[in-house]
């Protein structure tokens, strides 16, 4: 048990005390919540991988497709590849040490689960209804691990470097990396089981992007020209009780320096690309700033670029 001395006042000592211990416990309850959300995921994506994808050699892109292809072709564990392929990239991580052990756990309890469930019987039958729950299922897993920690995929590292060179963004790379990874499992397994890798693929991929987005604010700052109160009517009647509207003096601005008359609201992430077209239609010279945290973004870009 962690004791607190507090050398204050003691008139105030109780007031501080209990401020103390209320930061603590709400530390202590994210960390739960971190830790629990972490766990379900890697449980979410070994599921998905050895009891649906796996066994009806259901591609869904990245390096864990490439697992797949490895694993029917060398008949070894695909967990081993999904590791020994990962496992560099993980390393490579170095500068963020919190990201790189987050990973590596996630990676080796993958891994172990993976070489667990392996003798198992698949838990469909019909290699399309394997491909939706296991897509599903993949897709969960892995947007809980990137929202709450962080997930190496060495076709996204891969993709960022050649970003460098190649003028295409990160995520039209990924998207090709895919396709080719996609591609090979058609030669090997037939067109049919492409197909239905293609669909595994495309449930993964909004199953990540809902993941992230769900129940994800943001802090937002526009640009008032003219009244603040007609762009308050139009934020209220667009989105209704998810925009929360913060009451700020008239001459703030965001916290990058820009000054000058504007507005703060919070508002769910799915909703900014609908708030900056309203916004944007209604004045085209209107400014709006996002503030977009580093937990937000670590990992999460590259699936949620169009």
């Amino acid at each position: 048990m962690r004791l607190f001395r507090c050398t204050v006042n003691p008139k105030t000592a109780n007031t501080k005390g209990e401020v103390v211990f209320m930061h603590n416990r709400i530390a202590y309850k994210e960390s739960l919540l971190t830790a629990g959300a972490i766990i379900i995921g890697v449980l979410l994506v070994s599921i998905g991988l050895e009891m649906f994808l796996t066994p009806h050699k259901l591609i869904p892109g990245g390096v864990k497709g490439i697992a797949i292809l490895l694993s029917h072709v060398t008949e070894m564990k695909m967990g081993l590849f999904l590791l020994f392929i990962n496992l560099p990239f993980v390393l490579f991580n170095r500068k963020k040490p919190v990201q790189m052990l987050s990973a590596l756990i996630s990676l080796i309890i993958i891994t172990l689960l993976a070489i667990y469930m392996h003798p198992f019987p698949p838990l469909l039958e019909n290699p399309l209804p394997a491909a939706v729950c296991g897509g599903l299922m993949l897709g969960v897993g892995l947007g809980l691990i990137i929202r709450y920690g962080w997930y190496p995929d060495g076709l996204t590292v891969v993709a960022v470097y050649l970003n460098r060179n190649i003028r295409l963004s990160i995520g039209e790379l990924v998207m090709l990396l895919n396709l080719l990874v996609l591609a090979c499992g058609g030669f090997l397994f037939g067109w049919d089981q492409a197909i239905h890798s293609v669909i595994a693929y495309f449930a993964a991929f909004k199953a990540i992007q809902f993941t992230l987005e769900f129940r994800n604010k943001k802090l937002i700052w526009i640009s008032c020209e003219g009244p603040r109160d007609r762009l308050i009517k139009l934020l209220t009647e667009s989105f209704g009780p998810e925009v929360e509207i913060l009451k700020q003096d008239s001459s703030s601005g965001p916290a990058d320096g820009r000054q000058g008359p504007g507005l703060f609201l919070v508002l769910p992430s799915k909703h900014i690309k609908r708030l900056i077209g309203l916004v944007r239609e209604r004045s085209p010279s209107s400014q709006v700033v996002v503030s977009y945290g580093a937990q937000d973004l670590a990992g999460a870009e590259p699936y949620l670029r169009k």
